[in-house]
């Protein structure tokens, strides 16, 4: 696993994710497709990501 907790630049998918546990209550959600590749890839292996 990729801790991504002092990353201030995923701010944004970090409310996106609270805000979907409190829409949702209990709900356990996953990352999928090209931005879960992208974080995986820049923040795991540190490849950067091509726009």
């Amino acid at each position: 696993m990729i801790d991504l907790t002092r990353r201030h630049e995923l701010e944004w998918l970090a409310e996106l994710v609270g805000d979907l546990d409190y829409a949702v209550p209990g709900i356990k959600s996953i990352l999928v497709g090209a931005l879960a590749r992208d974080l995986l890839l820049h923040y795991g292996d540190g490849v950067a990501a091509r726009a």
